[in-house]
């Protein structure tokens, strides 16, 4: 098993710096571009997600490589927010206001996903990719 964790706190630049660690560590792995280009894209929208719109002073995150699948585990103590609940719905190409896309694509880029709202008042995103 390969392991990489994260802890992001500040803004886009931050987000950008740990975007490259991920892309550089999938790299190392032999990860196909495919799977890599979707692992920071998914990283880049939990991670401003919920830095922006739920308070979270920092985001932990832990890539996992094992078994032909990588594993993406996102914690914060921002607000309390399940990404996979409820109906998300893209905005029209002509939106006033650009996002919106975040929550479709976290439900539809990974082949598995699961949220909890842990016993100490922290989110939970756990993802999961196949790597083929």
């Amino acid at each position: 098993m390969r392991l990489l964790r994260l802890r992001i706190a500040g803004g886009a630049e931050a987000v950008a710096e740990a975007e490259q660690a991920l892309t550089a560590f999938l790299a190392d792995a032999g990860q196909p571009e495919a799977v890599a280009s979707r692992a920071v894209l998914l990283l880049e929208e939990v991670v401003l997600n919920a830095l922006r719109h739920g308070a979270a002073p920092r985001v932990d995150v832990e890539a996992r490589i094992a078994a032909g699948r990588l594993g993406l585990v996102f914690e914060d103590a921002g607000m309390p927010f399940d990404p996979l609940a409820g109906e998300a719905t893209a905005p029209g190409v002509a939106a006033e206001r650009p996002g919106g896309r975040g929550l479709l694509l976290i439900r539809r880029l990974p082949a598995g996903a699961r949220y909890a709202r842990t016993l100490d008042g922290r989110n939970r995103l756990e993802l999961s990719l196949s790597s083929e």
